[in-house]
């Protein structure tokens, strides 16, 4: 016996005990892991199989920034969804157009939009962690991120559903199943208006500096 009272048996099994409790611990935090990157993977095998090679996309980013056009930007989507088939919906509509970035429930989603400041949100309502309507109101309550169109995925198709989306802060809604067709419409007509109301910020930012170079210029003159 030592003087703690305790055999060396008994160390030795302390020991071995805490040396179990450890590989537990690895086990279930590797197991963590492995269901938490799951997702992303199945979602990034499905970009591999459309020939993107691996240097072209991250864990998140999915669709690498490009230009369309003559130098013209492509707007950036934050793609929404627990559901990795909704999302292979979601991209392959969509990838052309945009670039993409996706995230699996409302908290990740959240992260990305401060992180990378979409140009416009597509998000389902039944999702883990933050629920789609949580994700649009704290959006729309957020100063850096308020202006984002926000659209939100449902598949109820009552009108008190789609009411519910209006007052969350959502800018539109579809429901499934939904034509991709009539996504991209939405898409179109919610950037569209969010560049209009950008330039008449500016103008509106223009027309005041002119007012107040011109008050300026009397009050000199005087």
């Amino acid at each position: 016996f030592d003087f703690k009272g305790y055999t060396h048996t008994d160390r030795r099994q302390e020991e071995r005990r805490k040396r179990l409790e450890r590989r537990a611990n690895t086990r279930r935090i590797s197991s963590d892991r492995r269901q938490e990157l799951s997702k992303t993977e199945l979602v990034n095998a499905m970009i591999r199989d459309k020939g993107l090679s691996s240097d072209q996309k991250s864990q998140q980013v999915l669709v690498p920034p490009s230009t369309s056009g003559a130098g013209q930007r492509k707007p950036n989507l934050l793609l929404v969804d627990d559901n990795p088939d909704m999302l292979k919906i979601l991209i392959l509509a969509l990838k052309k157009e945009y670039n993409l970035t996706t995230a699996f429930d409302g908290a990740q989603a959240l992260r990305e939009a401060k992180k990378i400041k979409p140009d416009l949100i597509i998000s389902d309502i039944m999702m883990p962690v933050i629920s789609g309507s949580e994700l649009c109101q704290k959006i729309k309550a957020d100063a850096d991120l308020r202006h984002t169109p926000v659209i939100l995925i449902t598949s109820k198709v009552e009108i008190t559903s789609k009411l519910d989306s209006f007052e969350q802060g959502a800018d539109d809604y579809i429901t499934k199943p939904f034509d991709t067709r009539e996504l991209s419409a939405k898409i179109k007509a919610l950037l569209h208006l969010k560049e209009m109301v950008a330039e008449f910020n500016q103008l509106e930012k223009m027309n005041s500096i002119g007012r107040l170079a011109a008050g300026l210029s009397h009050e000199i003159n005087n």
